[in-house]
C-alpha cells in the first residue's frame, strides 16, 4: 500500500539530511510503527507520505500512485492524519470537526451526519458530546475525536504522529486498546510514529527502528526484532528488558502447560500428600469435574479426612489462553504457590505455568 524508494529530505540551510536513503514498504492492512531517537526522521518521513513535506529525492507511492503526481490537497483528503496535539478546530463543534473531510469532498448532509454518529460510537464517544467544543472535552476525548475525524471519509491509509503522547498512561493504554480494536474491524493501513518502545511493540505488525538521518537499522515484526536485534544500536535502543518485552507478545496458548499437583475434593489426605511429594510442592490444587476450586497448603493436609473437608483457598488471579506470558510472570511472582493458573474460556482448569516454562520460551 505504501512504498518508499531511496527517499531523502534535506532542509534548506542544513548540510546533513533529516532523512537519508530510506527504502521500505508497508503492506495493506498492517500497522507499521516508526520508532527511534529524536532526530531520526520519524515525523519527517510520515509528513512526506501525505506531502506536508516534499521529499528532496526518491519516490513515495500510496496505493500504487506516486504522491508527487497527485495534488497535495487531493492526496490528503484520501489519507487520514492524527497528530499528538489533535489539531481540532476550536471554533467548530465535535460533530463539525469530525465532518470536516466529508463536507470538503461534498458528501450529502444526511450521509455525513450518519457517519459522524457512527464514528462517535465506534471510538467510544457519547453522542451527547456532538454539540460541544474541543475545549469542553478531556485530552483522551479529544484524541478520540481526532481519530474519528481522520476516519470520517473512510480513507484506506491512516498516518498517526505520536497521537497518544500527550495523555496520561492510563488513558494512553485505553486509547491503544481502542486502536487495536478499531484495526481489527476496519483493517486500515496505518503508519504510526512513537518514541515509546512499549507502545511500538504493542501496536505494530512491523516496526522500523530508525537511526539519526532516517537510517533503517531494522524492519520486522516486534517478536523478530526483540529476539534477534540486527546490530548493537538496535539492541541498545530496545533496552535491557527486551526479554520481558518479548514475553508480552507471546500468548499462554502457545506454551506447554504443567498439569500441576491436582486432586479432587474426595481425595484422601494421604493421597494428596503423595501427589504433593511427587510434584515437589507444598500445596495441591483442588479440581472437581474440570473446574478449579482453589488450593490447599501442606499444613492443612493432616488426618484421615478428605481434602474437601478443609479450607480451600482460591487463586486470586487466573489466566486465559490469550493472556501474555508477561501477565503470567507478573501473576506467579505475586502468587504464594509460585505458579500461574490457566483456565479456558469455560473456566475449566488447563494447568499451570512456572518460571522455568516461561523462561524456556525465550531460548
Amino acid at each position: 500500500m505504501i512504498r518508499l524508494e531511496h527517499v531523502s529530505k534535506t532542509f534548506p540551510g542544513t548540510s546533513a539530511p533529516a532523512v537519508g536513503d530510506l527504502s521500505l514498504e508497508v503492506d495493506e492492512g498492517e500497522i507499521a510503527v516508526f520508532i527511534g531517537p529524536s532526530g531520526c526522521g520519524k515525523s519527517t518521513t510520515l509528513r512526506m507520505i501525505n506531502r506536508l513535506i516534499d521529499p528532496t529525492s526518491g519516490t513515495i507511492t500510496v496505493g500504487g500512485r506516486d504522491v508527487m503526481d497527485v495534488k497535495p490537497h487531493g492526496l490528503r483528503l484520501g489519507i487520514g492524519y492524527v497528530i499528538q496535539q489533535v489539531g481540532l478546530f476550536p471554533h467548530r463543534t465535535i460533530a463539525q470537526n469530525i465532518a470536516t473531510v466529508p463536507e470538503l469532498i461534498g458528501w450529502p448532509k444526511a450521509r455525513t451526519a450518519e457517519q459522524v454518529s457512527r464514528l462517535m460510537e465506534m471510538v467510544g464517544l457519547d453522542t451527547e458530546l456532538a454539540r460541544r467544543y474541543p475545549s469542553e472535552l478531556s485530552g483522551g476525548q479529544q484524541q478520540r475525536v481526532g481519530v474519528a475525524r481522520a476516519l470520517a471519509a473512510d480513507p484506506p491509509v491512516l498516518l498517526m504522529d505520536e497521537p497518544f503522547g500527550a495523555v496520561d498512561p492510563i488513558v494512553r493504554a485505553r486509547l491503544q486498546d481502542e486502536l487495536i480494536d478499531l484495526q481489527r474491524r476496519l483493517c486500515k493501513t496505518i503508519v504510526f510514529v512513537t518514541h515509546d518502545i512499549d507502545e511500538a511493540i504493542r501496536l505494530a505488525d512491523r516496526m522500523a527502528v530508525l537511526n539519526v538521518g532516517g537510517v533503517v537499522e531494522q524492519y520486522g515484526t516486534p517478536v523478530d526484532v526483540l529476539a534477534q536485534p540486527a546490530n548493537p544500536f538496535v539492541e541498545e535502543f530496545l533496552g535491557s528488558e527486551r526479554g520481558l518485552k518479548r514475553l508480552s507478545l507471546i500468548d499462554v496458548r502457545g506454551t506447554k502447560l504443567d498439569p500441576g499437583p491436582v486432586v479432587g475434593s474426595d481425595t484422601t489426605m494421604d493421597v494428596a500428600r503423595q501427589v504433593m511429594q511427587a510434584s515437589a510442592t507444598d500445596w495441591v490444587a483442588v479440581v472437581d469435574d474440570g473446574h478449579l476450586r482453589g488450593w490447599v497448603e501442606a499444613s492443612y493436609l493432616q488426618g484421615p479426612d478428605r481434602v474437601g473437608d478443609v479450607e480451600v483457598r482460591p487463586f486470586l488471579v487466573t489466566l486465559r489462553p490469550d493472556s501474555s506470558l508477561r501477565e503470567a510472570l507478573d501473576t506467579l511472582v505475586a502468587s504464594p504457590t509460585r505458579v500461574a493458573v490457566v483456565l479456558d474460556e469455560h473456566d475449566r482448569y488447563q494447568g499451570v505455568l512456572d518460571v522455568g516454562r516461561i523462561g524456556g520460551e525465550l531460548e
